[in-house]
């Protein structure tokens, strides 16, 4: 809990403080976006989830705190601007970053898999942040 908490602590903080490059509507659509998806696609579905099997009350501490923060941050430095090959390089780095919080977070028990494997993620990260840039 306290891994779950100082992350929730430390995404807000920098995705408050970082300099904008970002609209206020920009932001606004990424947050309510990635809170949708925790909604109406990570709940339902069951294939994973947090800390233990079934329904937790502490999953919307998850969906509020870390899923808009963490994409605010995502976008606000994603290089639109550049080259094709920046942006690929963006992407594997910021896959290699959420596979590596999502290892740390099933190790440590926050995180379990329900009818998922850690092998199709960063196909889904890919594809979440793909969507995110579209809607931006």
């Amino acid at each position: 809990m306290r891994f779950l908490i100082i992350s929730v602590f430390v995404f807000n903080i920098v995705a408050y403080f970082i300099p904008k490059r970002l609209s206020k509507i920009e932001i606004w659509t990424t947050c309510l976006f990635a809170t949708f998806l925790g909604f109406t696609v990570d709940v339902p579905l069951d294939l994973y989830g947090f800390f233990e099997k079934g329904f937790q009350w502490v999953s919307y501490l998850i969906i509020f705190g870390l899923y808009p923060s963490s994409n605010t941050i995502f976008l606000n430095y994603y290089p639109f601007r550049k080259s094709i090959l920046r942006k690929v390089i963006y992407f594997i780095g910021l896959t290699i970053f959420c596979l590596s919080f999502e290892v740390i977070s099933y190790k440590i028990g926050y995180f379990y898999y329900n009818g998922w494997n850690g092998h199709g993620t960063d196909f889904v990260h890919l594809l979440l942040k793909t969507i995110y840039i579209i809607i931006v």
